[in-house]
C-alpha cells in the first residue's frame, strides 16, 4: 500500500489519526489478507487489541458463561460486565466485536466493555460468535440473535431486572451483527452501531468506498478478502447480512450511528439512517472528523477521538436505556 493511500485522503485526518497511520507505515507489516494463513490474521488481530486498546479500572465483576445455542452443542461463550456501580434495574447491552467476521474476539473488546459499563452503570454482555471461514454467513448472525433471545429472557440471572431494558451494540461486522439482530428480535430498546457494514457485498457504489477505495485501514483488496471469506457469493444480497436491502425498517429500537469519516464503510451508515428516518425511527448520527476505520475499540491511539464517541454512545445508553 503506498503512502499515498495512507495520508492523502478526501477528508483531512485527524492528528490521532495520522500519527496512528506514520506509526503503522514505519512497520511495514502485511496485511491481512497477504499473510499465510486466517490463523496469523487473528493472531495480528489479538496482538494490535493488546497494544492499542489501552487498560481501564474496572471496579465489578466479570465472568464467562456459556449461552445455550441450538447450533451449537457446546454453547456460545459470553463476557457478563457488572459494574459495582451499577444503576437500579441496569440496561443489558449486548456487544459483537468486529473483524470482518473472520477476526477479533471478546479479547478484542475487553477494554470497551469495561468503558461502556462502567460510564453508563449497565450490564455488558460480549459474544463470541462463531466465525468465517470455518463458520460462514448465516453462523454469526444466528448465534448473535439466539444470545440476544437469551439474554432478553434472562435478565434477572444476568444481574438485571424484570425492568431492565436490553438493546445491542457492536463495531464494524459487529456493527452489521448488530443491526440484524436488532431487526430479527423483537423487544429491544436501542440499537449502537459503530461505522457498521450494512450494503450488499461486493457493491461498491456509495461514494466513500470510491474515496476510500485504497485505504486507509481497509482497503478494497481487504474488504475483497473478508467477504470472500465471511461467505458465499450467493448470500452477498441477503438481507440479514446487508441490511440497507430489507424491507420493513418501522419496527426498530432508537439508533445510535458511530461514524469515523475517513472510512470506505462511512456512507453505510449515511444511507441507513435515510431508511430509519424515512420509518419514523429516531436515529442519531455522530461523525468523528478525521477518524479512521477501527479507532472506536482503540482508545490507547485515538484517547481524543474515542472519548468523545464513548461518550455519545454512553449518554445513549443513559437516554434509552434506563427504565422509566
Amino acid at each position: 500500500m503506498s503512502e499515498l493511500s495512507f495520508f492523502d485522503t478526501p477528508q483531512p485526518l485527524h492528528p490521532e489519526s495520522r500519527a496512528f497511520l506514520e506509526a503503522v507505515s514505519k512497520l511495514n507489516l502485511r496485511p491481512y489478507n497477504e499473510l499465510a494463513t486466517v490463523g496469523e490474521a487473528r493472531d495480528r488481530s489479538e496482538a494490535a487489541s493488546r497494544l492499542g486498546a489501552g487498560e481501564v479500572n474496572f471496579e465489578g465483576v466479570i465472568d464467562d458463561i456459556l449461552v445455550p445455542q441450538q447450533q451449537v452443542s457446546e454453547g456460545i461463550p459470553v463476557s457478563v460486565y457488572r459494574p459495582s456501580n451499577v444503576v437500579a434495574h441496569p440496561p443489558i447491552v449486548v456487544y459483537f466485536h468486529g473483524g470482518g467476521n473472520v477476526v477479533g474476539s471478546r479479547n478484542t473488546v475487553d477494554t470497551l466493555c469495561k468503558i461502556l459499563s462502567n460510564g453508563a452503570g449497565c450490564i455488558v454482555v460480549s459474544v463470541e460468535y462463531r466465525l468465517a471461514p470455518e463458520h460462514k454467513f448465516p453462523a454469526g448472525i444466528d448465534d448473535s440473535c439466539g444470545v440476544t433471545k437469551w439474554v432478553t429472557e434472562n435478565r434477572v440471572k444476568l444481574g438485571g431486572t424484570e425492568k431492565s431494558k436490553v438493546g445491542v451494540a457492536g463495531d464494524s461486522a459487529g456493527g452489521q451483527n448488530a443491526a440484524s439482530v436488532a431487526h430479527d428480535v423483537p423487544g429491544l430498546s436501542f440499537q449502537i452501531l459503530v461505522y457498521p457494514h450494512v450494503s450488499a457485498r461486493g457493491d461498491r457504489s456509495l461514494k466513500s468506498f470510491q474515496e476510500y477505495d485504497r485505504g486507509p485501514v481497509l482497503p478494497r483488496d481487504l474488504i475483497d478478502w473478508f467477504e470472500n471469506l465471511m461467505s458465499d457469493k450467493k448470500d452477498w444480497k441477503n438481507p440479514r447480512f446487508a441490511n440497507l436491502l430489507r424491507d420493513k425498517f418501522d419496527h426498530l429500537p432508537p439508533a445510535l450511528l458511530v461514524v469515523a469519516e475517513c472510512d470506505p464503510l462511512r456512507d453505510d451508515s449515511y444511507e441507513y439512517a435515510k431508511k430509519l428516518t424515512a420509518a419514523g425511527v429516531h436515529n442519531e448520527l455522530y461523525l468523528a472528523p478525521g477518524a479512521v476505520h477501527a479507532f472506536f475499540t482503540l482508545p490507547g491511539i485515538f484517547p481524543e477521538l474515542c472519548k468523545a464517541a464513548h461518550g455519545k454512545s454512553i449518554d445513549f445508553i443513559k437516554r434509552f436505556g434506563y427504565a422509566t
